[in-house]
């Protein structure tokens, strides 16, 4: 029993005090395109339901951000994909990035392996005047 207590308390912690996380792995996503705001299914291993889980959207030109996973199991989650931001220009445009999944807690990051080229789209554009939706809203 206590060989039991001292295995764990050497191999069952991290350096930073966290317990470890297992095998955080991305195995495939529902799509590798997708315009922002729509959901893309991630399947893989060692997802959890924790409020820490997010997924970072990132690629090699400053473009990063970690979103929320909005629902969650040990091997699947569901996303919300982000807009792309251009960093030089500050539009949004279509842009190529990297996909993975993040666990956070206070003093540690774990990090899935990275899924390399998923696009996301162009914003979706109204061929509406300017102003009409909002004048056909407020007169509905």
């Amino acid at each position: 029993m206590i060989f039991a207590i001292v295995f764990f308390l050497i191999n069952g912690c991290k350096k930073d005090g966290s317990s470890d996380v297992g095998n955080l792995t991305i195995s495939s996503l529902s799509k590798y395109s997708a315009m922002p705001a729509s959901q893309i299914l991630i399947t893989g291993t060692g997802f959890t339901t924790d409020k820490q889980l997010v997924v970072r959207f990132s690629n090699n030109l400053d473009y990063q951000i970690d979103v929320p996973v909005f629902q969650a199991n040990g091997t699947q989650l569901i996303v919300s994909v982000p807009p792309f931001i251009n960093t030089a220009t500050e539009e949004f445009e279509e842009g190529t990035v990297s996909v993975m999944v993040v666990i956070k807690n206070n003093t540690a990051e774990y990090a899935s392996n990275k899924i390399e080229n998923f696009e996301i789209l162009n914003m979706p554009v109204s061929l509406a005047n300017d102003g009409r939706v909002t004048l056909l809203f407020i007169n509905s």
